[in-house]
């Protein structure tokens, strides 16, 4: 049986506790400074600021990016450096207390 890495990396990082998986729910900024997903609204303002955001579908599949700030009143993450580009809405992504390339690397 084979089991690939990102398979491997989310079981692991769940049995932990160290992360959430979620999807956007509106297209972020066009210059790819932010992603924007609503169900982050329950988490506490500044809760994810420092975690690692990987982006899992879309575009920018495999982009990883250390969070800069976490506006809990609109669901808005804001990475140090961009994504590239825009994250387009319904695009699926894991947050990490760790950089996710411990786990894959």
């Amino acid at each position: 049986m084979s089991v690939a890495l990102s398979a491997i990396r989310q079981r692991l990082y769940k049995a932990i506790g160290f992360s959430n998986t979620f999807t956007t729910t509106t297209a972020g900024n066009s210059d790819g400074t932010t992603l924007i997903c609503s169900t982050l609204l329950q988490y506490p303002e500044s809760y994810f600021q420092n975690w690692y955001c990987l982006i899992t579908s879309g575009t920018y599949l495999a982009a990883s990016r250390r969070i800069k700030s976490f506006d809990s009143e609109t669901g808005v993450i804001e990475p140090f450096s961009d994504f590239g580009g825009q994250i387009a809405t319904s695009v699926t992504f894991e947050l990490f207390q760790y950089d996710p390339a411990l786990i894959t690397n």
